[in-house]
């Protein structure tokens, strides 16, 4: 049967196929397949296969789940004007086609520039990676540098600070030994004043006397003895001058001497003191330039730690955005795989709708045969005798001789047997009651009735087989 077949084709047909199969193919372009144009039908059919489409049940129809609708496909298989223009149902698939195609490309085009962007931010995040990895092993060298510089900045700044605390102890004690040294001289000096002037006291004294008025005796021998003590006196007062002046002068040259040796001494330790000063100031202003460069380089070190977070949050939000790209083009690559799977549904489904409609055309080039050859029979024959007819004219079975049951169609006049003679028509114009026709006279003359070609399949007639190849290569040129 023809509505059998057909929705036998549509369901064996498959309806969907694997993501992964058409994402291997996504580099190659998508051409759908066009349908081809509609075949044309003979004029002298139209009417008759309008009204049998017309009562086709919707149980028989094999496009139930298409698109393409039944009045489109009957009126491209029933075009009478001599350009045939396209059908509604061909119009429709070849705008949903170009709908398609429109939007396979759209989809296309936005996949090469998903793929393009990933590209560009993979190079971007690469190029990022390695300037990163590059500063970073830069900090990583100027820091181990840097810190190396004031490990031996410190180093340096403890010994500088034990010389100088130890200089600066060696100095006070210095200085404290020469303050006590000079204290003791001053002593000693005063000490020595204080005999000099006691002498110089005594000595004015011893002159005044010798100055006074001497109370010499009278007697000789009291002058003589007196004049000896005066002796004896002077001897002892010179003995113990010039000791003292001896004394005295090699003291004043000890102290002398020991005066120009701490006058030196403190000249020295303020010449070396003031030397060690400035050294001091030296070291302390190197100190200070190299506190200035480590200061620097603490800076400069944050700066980088803080370009290194930069960076790295940089590179955390690549990777986000390339995550993202990765997941559009997911989404896009999943969208136009359903595209694909759609597409090649519906060109399945546009070459099982060619097919079925070439099975309407071989259907409509049978029911042109068949109305053919009833034309001339009624032009030939009007009303048939039972004993001119040895067959049925439906099933082509031979009347049994002996229980011969011939019944004459009452429409056509044709002889058919009692099975193939079951249809009835209503009573009209002079009738008063229902009349048996054949099936083909109930499909024309019954305007609800089902045709009688849509519960079987169609019996092929003498010349059918040469017409249907006759019209077939004549649609084959039509359509070149």
């Amino acid at each position: 049967m023809l509505s059998t077949n057909a929705s036998e084709r549509l369901s064996s047909s498959p309806t969907s196929s694997t993501a992964s199969d058409v994402e291997k193919k996504t580099e190659k372009p998508f051409e759908p397949t066009r349908p081809p144009p509609c075949s044309p039908v003979p004029s002298s059919s139209s009417e008759v296969l309008t009204t049998s489409m017309g009562r086709l049940s919707t149980t028989d129809r094999p496009f139930a789940d298409s698109d393409l609708e039944g009045e489109g496909l009957t009126s491209s298989l029933i075009g009478t004007s001599s350009d045939h223009p396209p059908c509604e149902g061909c119009k429709n698939w070849e705008e949903r086609f170009k709908a398609l195609q429109k939007e396979h490309t759209s989809v296309s085009n936005r996949l090469s520039a998903t793929v393009a962007d990933l590209h560009t931010m993979k190079r971007v995040l690469e190029e990022t990676q390695g300037r990163a990895k590059a500063e970073k092993n830069l900090f990583e060298e100027q820091t181990a540098s840097y810190e190396e510089r004031i490990e031996n900045l410190d180093e340096r700044i403890k010994v500088m600070l034990k010389d100088y605390q130890a200089y600066r102890r060696s100095t006070e004690t210095e200085l404290g030994r020469l303050e006590h040294e000079r204290l003791t001289a001053q002593m000693e000096m005063s000490e020595i004043e204080e005999h000099y002037r006691t002498l110089l006291g005594k000595r004015r004294n011893a002159a005044a006397e010798m100055s006074a008025p001497i109370d010499l005796p009278s007697e000789r021998g009291d002058l003589e003895l007196y004049a000896l003590q005066m002796r004896e006196e002077l001897l002892s007062t010179n003995v113990s001058c010039e000791h003292l002046r001896n004394r005295l002068d090699v003291e004043m040259s000890i102290n002398k001497d020991k005066l120009n040796e701490e006058r030196n001494k403190r000249i020295q330790a303020e010449k070396l003191l003031r030397q060690r000063t400035i050294d001091a100031n030296e070291r302390i202003a190197e100190l200070t330039k190299l506190l200035e460069i480590a200061q620097a380089a603490a800076a400069t070190r944050q700066s980088l730690e803080k370009a290194a977070e930069r960076a790295t949050i940089d590179l955390k939000r690549h990777q986000m955005e390339l995550v993202e790209k990765e997941k559009a083009l997911k989404r896009s690559r999943e969208e136009n795989a359903q595209l694909r799977v759609k597409v090649m549904n519906l060109q399945r489904d546009l070459e099982n709708t060619e097919k079925t409609s070439q099975d309407f055309v071989r259907l409509s080039q049978h029911l042109q045969i068949q109305l053919e050859r009833h034309r001339e029979q009624t032009h030939e024959v009007r009303w048939q005798e039972p004993d001119d007819v040895t067959q049925c004219a439906g099933c082509s079975r031979p009347f049994d001789l002996v229980n011969s049951s011939k019944q004459n169609c009452r429409h056509c006049g044709a002889i058919f047997c009692p099975t193939c003679l079951t249809k009835v028509i209503p009573p009209f114009g002079n009738r008063s009651r229902p009349a048996h026709v054949c099936d083909m006279c109930h499909t024309l003359l019954v305007k609800d009735a089902a045709p009688y070609f849509s519960t079987g399949d169609f019996p092929k007639v003498d010349g059918e087989e040469s017409t249907l190849q006759s019209n077939g290569a004549a649609l084959t040129n039509s359509n070149r």
